[in-house]
């Protein structure tokens, strides 16, 4: 059976027709053409930086990486497509059933006689109120975590068990939260893991970035049986008129999208290094390069620091506006290296090696060489994280300690972790680095 689903972006209270997808058969390969109509708005962003603002019709291969990199993977992925009843191998499919709420602003939905309209209004939605027996029985488990996504209609990334909902500004984080129906947006992604201590360490490792300098996304703690990390959208801009909650979709896309990667490929070394590669992108398309290679720079020590090997390509991003783009805020910066299971081969590679406990001081002096930066440039940064690094974790542990009583202790682990890669670069710091 053909399918035929239409992409959009959300523009103030417009969908604005961006293209289409084909597919002739269920098995067969899709394609994707941008609408004429889009191609002459001007000053447009593209869907991707892999996918320019062309005439020409994009393959299958050439769209996959964006379009089917919107979408879960692993467990979360199997939940969903369980309770859809979809099969798990027809990502087409799952994204017309959940398309209408994807990260960014980007809207999937199957095509309608009004198709061919450069732009149609758009319902936004409306919100469920969840009180805390609601909210805690929509965090027990995958499959209700993906129940709520499906109501929802709504696509989130990744691996790990997470619901996208929205929370009204200025209320207590226990309370105020709503489950976004019909495509409404949400404004948190809310992060649970059977793995204990998992959401401990994001909190504890994102809330010390942000007290180092590091744009990050917010993150809240909830407790309800066991933690919840509540990371605030960045691609979301929030206000409320009046008793409604007006929420802004802003466009963005991970780096494994920017650079047509499929999500199976977000580990793998992009040609003549990761960091290399990000940098040069920066330099040649962000409106504030130096700002965004300081902080890609600031984002790669400090992942080598709290011992985060989930460092691929899936876990940066940057943000759209118009032709440029920007770094977007840091996220999903959590100690692995805690964790005997977990590999100790690194997302991107540090200078000569992969394996994070490889890392030498001359090591830093070869990323900085990546990044385009100054040998001194990067002692700096370097000094600056080792030096705040340790009490900024400390002290975001105890913040929250009387929401969760493990995270001062969950703090302390990683601290001591950290300890033998605080050696290196502080030997790094001290000129040992040729």
């Amino acid at each position: 059976m053909k399918t035929r689903l239409d992409v959009f972006r959300v523009i103030g209270n417009e969908l604005v027709h961006v293209g289409v997808i084909e597919r002739a058969q269920r098995g067969g390969d899709e394609s994707f053409s941008y609408a004429d109509s889009y191609l002459e708005r001007g000053n447009v962003a593209p869907l991707s930086l892999s996918l320019p603002l062309t005439s020409k019709k994009y393959s299958a291969r050439e769209a996959r990486p964006y379009f089917a990199g919107l979408l879960p993977e692993g467990p979360t992925r199997e939940a969903l497509v369980n309770s859809l009843g979809i099969p798990n191998d027809d990502y087409l499919a799952i994204l017309e059933a959940v398309g209408l709420e994807c990260i960014g602003d980007v809207v999937v939905r199957p095509a309608q006689e009004n198709s061919n309209l450069p732009s149609v209004p758009w319902d936004t939605g409306t919100y469920e109120s969840l009180n805390k027996a609601s909210l805690r029985e929509t965090l027990s488990t995958l499959s209700s975590l993906s129940k709520s996504n499906e109501q929802s209609r709504l696509s989130l990334a990744g691996t790990q068990g997470k619901v996208g909902l929205a929370h009204i500004p200025g209320a207590d984080m226990g309370d105020g939260w709503l489950r976004p129906l019909s495509g409404a947006a949400s404004t948190h992604i809310l992060k649970t893991s059977n793995f204990s201590r998992i959401a401990d360490f994001e909190i504890i490792c994102m809330g010390a970035a942000a007290v180092c300098g590091i744009r990050s996304a917010r993150v809240d703690v909830l407790s309800l049986g066991g933690t919840v990390a509540c990371v605030e959208r960045f691609d979301r801009a929030v206000d409320v008129q009046g008793s409604d909650l007006r929420v802004e979709r802003l466009h963005q896309e991970d780096l494994a999208q920017a650079f047509g990667m499929t999500s199976g490929a977000k580990y793998a070394e992009l040609e003549g290094g990761s960091y290399a590669a990000i940098a040069r992108l920066l330099e040649t398309r962000s409106t504030a390069p130096l700002e965004d290679v300081d902080q890609l720079a600031r984002i790669a020590v400090l992942n080598y620091l709290v011992g985060n090997c989930d460092n691929h390509l899936k876990n940066l991003s940057i943000t759209h506006s118009g032709s440029t783009i920007r770094l977007a805020p840091a996220y999903d910066l959590v100690c692995t290296t805690f964790f005997e299971r977990f590999s100790r081969e690194m997302g991107m590679r540090i200078g000569s090696t992969r394996m994070i406990d490889d890392v030498t001081p001359p090591d830093f002096a070869l990323l900085a060489k990546d990044l385009g930066i100054g040998v001194k440039r990067m002692q700096s940064i370097c000094s600056d994280l080792v030096d705040a690094l340790p009490a900024a974790l400390s002290g975001v542990g105890e913040k929250d300690s009387s929401i969760n009583d493990s995270l001062p202790y969950s703090a302390d682990n990683i601290i001591e972790d950290m300890h033998p890669r605080i050696g290196v670069a502080r030997s790094f710091v001290q000129g040992v680095f040729r």
